[in-house]
């Protein structure tokens, strides 16, 4: 890592969770669900298939950062999130329940 990790608030996590499908509706996502830990967040998304998971990942990074900046900015030489993460798609019906299953349970927000 370059920077020291960035552990999010539940007030962090719950914005995050708010936040996600407005994000997905400005991308032209599908929103599914998303969950929002201290350290790292899970969002399921349908994109059509020219939508690489790494370019809707590099926008959502960047669009939660300035949500996140409006109300907790950042001091210059830090950073929200590291870099990559996993952008694996869902390719069967079973995977897709598991995927959104194991993302609810960790949700902050239980509706």
């Amino acid at each position: 890592m370059k920077y020291p990790p960035v552990w999010l608030t539940e007030d962090q996590r719950q914005l995050v969770e708010v936040s996600l499908p407005m994000l997905c509706e400005r991308g032209g996502w599908t929103y599914r669900i998303c969950a929002a830990g201290i350290d790292h967040v899970h969002l399921l998304c349908d994109a059509v298939l020219e939508v690489h998971g790494k370019q809707i990942r590099t926008w959502v990074k960047r669009w939660m950062t300035q949500a996140l900046n409006e109300r907790w900015p950042r001091h210059s030489g830090s950073k929200w999130w590291a870099e990559g993460g996993s952008t694996k798609p869902v390719e069967d019906v079973d995977y897709l329940n598991n995927v959104f299953h194991y993302i609810a349970r960790q949700r902050v927000r239980k509706s």
